[in-house]
């Protein structure tokens, strides 16, 4: 019951975070099809048919639908693309290109600016992430790999003396417990925090 709960906002989280991911390189390639002219309509047209598959390929894609289907205008369909989507981040440059739009700005000084900005951002973020990480891995050699090998020698030095530890639970069976549960389980719990803090400008 909780996975049915909690999956769409799993979903939802990481499409916002590839989203984000992406927006550095996206935008640069947009300023690219600006300056040489083309139209907001048709730079998320050939956004939306990008040979590579990408989180903002499907936003694209989604705008482009809704142009096409259901004859928004692009202003009108960027906006709903906007309200869709979770990312703060990408809600901001959507109302820098409608303003740049309405206000008849130059587009593509507009997307390169917000290209070098997503790019500046993702360098903090990864030195930040970088030094995180160190520590980290101090912290998972200490706990997954010293303090295991630990346990284990001590329950096989138990398991050859005899005897029980924890009620009829033998050491023998308290190591397999260890290795084929304890030691799992751990890791991909220490592999959810990561994800959990991994910068979203990974």
């Amino acid at each position: 019951m909780l996975c049915f709960y909690f999956y769409p906002i799993y979903r939802a989280d990481k499409l916002k975070r590839e989203i984000e991911n992406e927006l550095a390189f996206a935008s640069g390639y947009m300023a690219i099809l600006a300056s040489a002219g083309i139209p907001l309509e048709r730079i998320f047209y050939l956004m939306a048919n990008f040979p590579f598959q990408s989180a903002f390929s499907v936003v694209a894609r989604g705008i482009v639908r809704d142009v096409n289907l259901f004859g928004l205008d692009v202003i009108s369909a960027l906006k709903r693309a906007s309200r869709k989507n979770s990312s703060k981040i990408f809600q901001e440059l959507v109302k820098g290109l409608i303003f740049t739009v309405h206000s008849g700005g130059d587009l593509a000084n507009y997307l390169k600016q917000k290209s070098k900005q997503y790019m500046s951002l993702k360098r903090l973020s990864l030195r930040k992430f970088t030094d995180t990480l160190a520590t980290l891995s101090e912290f998972y050699v200490a706990l997954f790999v010293a303090g295991p090998l630990l346990l284990i020698v001590m329950l096989a030095v138990m398991a050859v003396m005899g005897g029980s530890i924890v009620g009829n639970l033998g050491p023998d069976i308290l190591l397999y417990i260890l290795m084929y549960i304890g030691i799992p389980v751990a890791s991909i719990m220490f592999l959810i925090i990561l994800d959990a803090i991994s910068p979203r400008w990974w």
